[in-house]
């Protein structure tokens, strides 16, 4: 597990929460020999294989900190706002390189008796955005996770990710179809990516669905309706 490392939180933007963080460039990755080539955006070890690094960059003093200057509509109830909650969200974190993302927002809301958590990052090299959902227990303060949608990965490993797949994939079955949208997973499955390709929006169109171990190298399983 990655040691974690204070940053700077402050307010900016559309996402309201900006956390600035200084990293270092990676090394230069090895090329695999087969077909699928990467980009400096995944790293590869000596046999070739993906090298995928998710960390937990967060204490619970920023989670903390964060919550008491929210700006998002309501903000975070104060009966939540407290040092056991914000350490347990900061324990469930993780980031898909192990670094603070570029911007990010806290924002929570209160029923009878479960309060929810959610917490929004996104990378400057992303299309996509990491949103992680919590529960959390009024009388109780038991945090537990209740939803991920994790998006928040480089646009240039996205496309690695797609070429990878497609060469992969039985018979060209994806050959022709857009990739909507991709996910990453993290540990214990860090390194298995959620990888979906759609024809179109209307009814009927073609739909596949394929998980991508990345590490191994191999589609873990693969669905498709209408294609």
């Amino acid at each position: 597990m990655h040691r974690r490392r204070p940053r700077t939180i402050a307010w900016a933007g559309t996402l309201i929460l900006l956390i600035t963080a200084c990293q270092s460039t990676p090394p230069s990755p090895a090329r695999p020999t087969d077909a699928a080539q990467p980009s400096a955006s995944m790293s590869f070890g000596s046999d070739g294989h993906a090298v995928i690094d998710p960390g937990q960059p967060y204490g619970g003093a920023e989670i903390l900190e964060a919550m008491h200057v929210s700006r998002r509509p309501g903000g975070v109830p104060d009966v939540i706002e407290t040092a056991a909650v914000a350490d347990a969200i900061a324990e469930a974190l993780w980031t898909f390189d192990g670094q603070p993302w570029d911007a990010s927002a806290v924002g929570g809301s209160c029923g009878p008796v479960t309060c929810s958590v959610e917490v929004v990052g996104t990378r400057a090299d992303a299309e996509g955005q990491d949103l992680w959902v919590f529960d959390v227990g009024i009388e109780t303060g038991e945090v537990t996770l209740a939803s991920r949608d994790l998006a928040a990965i480089p646009s240039a490993l996205v496309d690695d990710l797609d070429a990878l797949t497609q060469s992969l994939g039985p018979d060209d079955a994806l050959a022709g179809l857009p990739l909507t949208t991709v996910r990453w997973m993290p540990p214990p499955d860090d390194g298995t990516f959620q990888l979906a390709y759609r024809a179109g929006d209307e009814e009927g169109s073609c739909e596949a669905d394929v998980v991508l171990d990345a590490v191994a190298r191999t589609i873990v399983s693969s669905t498709s309706v209408n294609c």
